[in-house]
């Protein structure tokens, strides 16, 4: 990647090693000092800090990234512009400046990063889908032919216990 260039006096730089090195201490899960109750929080928000610093990302680039765009095998992410996404549901989507691009991801950030797709996301997921799949069988009780306005919810339960629970609502509808 180039770097744009500099004008007169401003000299960019990032964190001093010090600084570096006490944001990871305080944002490693388990430290007594993370200000993230839930271990899927301070999990993914020490990953977040992971990827800025190792891989220089801009926030857009980071929000843009979706877990197929890790390239396991490889060790490499892809960086990739989606305008205007149909598939994402956020009202303001994170854009990318650049243009599409390959990078490479370190050992340690690549093994963090599979291990929080597989622990934090997978079991997000299941209990996504159960929680749907419990609505739907209440909507199918009540005579329903399908549900609208479908929202998830979710509640860390307890500080320090971990859980997460994950609560959809929605109106059943019976159609034709």
């Amino acid at each position: 990647a180039r770097m744009p260039s500099v004008r007169g006096s401003e000299i960019r730089e990032g964190l001093a090693p010090a600084h570096r090195q006490k944001l990871q201490d305080v944002t490693r899960p388990k430290s007594p000092e993370n200000p993230w109750a839930d271990d899927h929080a301070q999990r993914r928000n020490a990953l977040i800090i992971d990827w800025l610093y190792d891989l220089g990302l801009r926030r857009g680039e980071l929000l843009s990234v979706r877990c197929s765009d890790v390239d396991f095998r490889r060790g490499v992410v892809l960086i990739s512009r989606r305008p205007d996404d149909p598939a994402d549901p956020r009202r303001y989507q994170p854009v990318v400046k650049t243009r599409g691009r390959e990078l490479p991801l370190s050992a340690a950030t690549l093994d963090a990063t599979r291990q929080y797709i597989i622990d934090v996301r997978g079991a997000l997921a299941g209990a996504r889908n159960a929680a749907l799949e419990d609505m739907i069988a209440a909507a199918k009780e009540l005579g329903a032919t399908g549900v609208i306005g479908i929202d998830f919810d979710y509640e860390v339960l307890g500080e320090a216990n971990g859980m997460m629970m994950v609560a959809v609502s929605g109106t059943a509808v019976k159609l034709g």
